[in-house]
């Protein structure tokens, strides 16, 4: 068995990628893009566990969703990366509000293109993965490897030309809401824990700060439903 490293250079950081960055995928560019950062390609590789990787919303965006041990070993590329792409890619991937930037194991392919050679198969690496997703994404069937030819991805250029869309609040329970239960009726009578209740009480000369402080306060009662 091959030993699992978890570390190479002390200055890089190594990173899973299966989706929209991989070679020859719409937003590979962003690794290519050397003002945000150093990143070199390291070879192909498989998870050593199974993730449920699908294609979700009208976007067709892949998902890699935190879930060991369900769905496919997912097929992707590894990155050596600095921190400035770190950063990037943390920006990128709204982490940790949106993806979460977690530790994963993943097992070496053979790979021609590898700019980096390396003896060790099996390695500890960085991957972004949705955690808090809603059921019913595993109803969609999982994918050992993404292709955008075959999805119909949509790329954020193109979707700006689309009607108001919030992809987000249909994948994922967001925040502080996913433990909370779905109410079928709302009434404010009882609910004296609720911090304002018009944005005009918060005193502020500003009105978008208004909004801002309202936000901030009252997000934990907005409830999610499928």
């Amino acid at each position: 068995m091959n030993k699992v490293i978890k570390k190479y250079n002390s200055n890089m950081h190594r990173v899973f990628v299966y989706g929209t960055l991989k070679s020859g995928e719409p937003n590979n560019n962003v690794l290519q893009d050397r003002t945000r950062g150093t990143a070199l390609l390291v070879g192909k590789a498989k998870t050593c566990l199974e993730y449920p990787l699908v294609i979700g919303t009208r976007y067709n965006i892949p998902f890699l969703l935190d879930a060991p041990g369900k769905g496919k070993r997912v097929i992707g590329e590894l990155y050596d990366v600095d921190k400035k792409m770190l950063n990037t890619l943390d920006e990128f991937e709204d982490h940790p509000s949106w993806y979460t930037r977690s530790k994963i194991h993943v097992e070496r392919m053979p790979d021609h293109e590898s700019q980096i050679p390396s003896a060790v198969m099996k390695e500890e690496v960085c991957g972004y993965l949705l955690q808090q997703y809603k059921p019913y994404m595993f109803e969609r069937a999982a994918v050992e490897e993404y292709r955008s030819r075959s999805s119909d991805y949509l790329s954020k250029e193109d979707r700006a030309s689309i009607e108001d869309y919030n992809f987000k609040a249909e994948t994922k329970y967001m925040d502080k809401t996913a433990d909370r239960p779905c109410l079928t009726e709302y009434s404010t009578a009882g609910n004296h824990e609720r911090p304002y209740d018009k944005v005009g009480d918060l005193g502020h000369e500003s009105v978008e700060q208004n909004l801002i402080e309202f936000w901030e306060a009252n997000r934990r009662y907005v409830l999610l439903t499928e």
